[in-house]
């Protein structure tokens, strides 16, 4: 026989034997299942819940949290990477459950900017707690060297180089950092004295060049050049330098200019024999002139001709003159006086005192006798021998002059044949 008695979730019986004792049994609601919440790495506290036989639960809308990620829903999976429940959604089961909360790992776009340069750079993805490696590629930029990435487009140093590591877990423009690219200047001073030092030229900013003037002895600065042999400046002390390019710039220089003040042959006289020559020698003066071209001519080449050397060749009894000139008009001059076989041994003074007379005697050598002289006068600053003494056999003449200068005497000895010889003197009247 069995006697019992029910309380809540236990029930006490008592069976008839020998002796009766009670045996108390847990009951087993099997109506009821529990629904509880596993937060799977993520913060938060939610209640469990109690699922009711044959009747829908509304879970909790409560959502739990986790730094750098995302709450996707609720998985009966503690691995699933997708939610099978969403907070205040349905869960239907007849049967207990432990629902992992699932996340989604939080991600970040990093992005290029050129930043005033050249090239295309894909954005890249970062994920939380994940190292991103970045892009390889490097932008390029005329005139400027890249330095790498900063998240300041005007940071002038770089955070991050291509290839490097992104480790922030945040969303970012990376700018290309530039350097501009520089150039040196430097300084020739190209057989001058002088001490310039170098100037850095930056890319597309004018550079103001060295007001300092190198020098050279005897020579005048004309400014500077990038050629050595160059005759004309480009650049002028405390002038700009454009270019986007390293240099060398060289002194200019010009030659200053020294004038011939003077010009002189060795010698003032000369009588040759026809077809004979002599050779005469310029001196130009100052030594250290800067144009020291001659140019030599005769007055008269049928009696006698000069090459561009000084040599004087007889051509025909007379007389001529020989002048040298300089460019800047500076002359001097010899008197040739051109003679046949014949040789003309006549005298004359060669100065004497104002009112007294010029004694002149004719006289020749060779040839064939008789000889005729003529005998003619005129001051040395006159060109024309107009002034003709005598036309005689006789072999002495004077002539008394009326001026203090120098005057010139001529005397032309012919023989029977026609052979002529000719003689000049210079004269003194004091």
């Amino acid at each position: 026989m069995v006697d019992m008695s029910l309380s809540d979730h236990s029930v006490s019986l008592w069976v008839a034997g020998e002796d009766w004792a009670p045996q108390e049994f847990n009951i087993i609601d099997i109506t009821k299942s529990t629904i509880s919440y596993n937060m799977n790495g993520g913060s938060g506290t939610i209640a469990n819940q109690t699922k009711t036989y044959g009747q829908n639960l509304t879970l909790s809308t409560t959502k739990p949290t986790r730094t750098g990620y995302t709450f996707v829903g609720w998985n009966t999976s503690s691995s699933a990477a997708t939610a099978q429940y969403q907070p205040g959604g349905t869960y239907t089961a007849n049967e207990g459950a432990t629902l992992y909360a699932i996340w989604k790992a939080n991600t970040y776009t990093v992005s290029y900017n050129m930043n005033g340069g050249s090239g295309t750079i894909a954005n890249q993805t970062k994920t939380y707690g994940q190292n991103l490696t970045l892009s390889t590629t490097k932008p390029t930029r005329t005139g400027y060297t890249f330095v790498g990435w900063n998240t300041s487009s005007s940071a002038a140093t770089a955070q991050y180089q291509p290839g490097g590591t992104y480790t922030a877990n945040e969303d970012a423009t990376l700018y290309a950092i530039w350097k501009a690219n520089t150039y040196n200047v430097s300084y020739n001073m190209n057989g001058g004295s002088g001490s310039i030092d170098n100037q850095t030229k930056t890319y597309n900013v004018n550079l103001t060049l060295s007001t300092t003037k190198p020098t050279r002895t005897g020579y005048t600065f004309v400014g500077w050049n990038t050629s050595s042999t160059a005759t004309t400046a480009q650049y002028q002390p405390g002038g700009t330098y454009s270019a986007n390019a390293n240099a060398t710039l060289y002194a200019v220089w010009k030659a200053n200019t020294v004038d011939v003040t003077s010009v002189s042959l060795n010698a003032t006289t000369v009588t040759l024999v026809k077809g004979k020559t002599v050779t005469l020698t310029a001196t130009v003066s100052p030594s250290n002139a800067t144009n020291k071209t001659i140019t030599w001519s005769s007055s008269n080449p049928t009696i006698a001709k000069v090459s561009s050397t000084g040599v004087v060749t007889a051509v025909a009894p007379g007389v001529t003159n020989i002048t040298i000139s300089s460019a800047n008009g500076k002359t001097a001059g010899c008197r040739v006086t051109v003679n046949d076989s014949l040789a003309n041994t006549s005298t004359c003074s060669s100065s004497i005192t104002l009112g007294n007379t010029i004694n002149i005697t004719g006289n020749a050598t060779g040839g064939t006798a008789p000889y005729t002289y003529e005998y003619y006068f005129k001051q040395a600053s006159q060109s024309d021998w107009s002034t003709k003494l005598e036309d005689i056999t006789q072999t002495a003449t004077t002539v008394k002059p009326g001026t203090k200068t120098t005057y010139n005497i001529m005397v032309i000895v012919k023989d029977s044949t026609g052979k002529t010889a000719v003689k000049t003197y210079d004269v003194t009247v004091k």
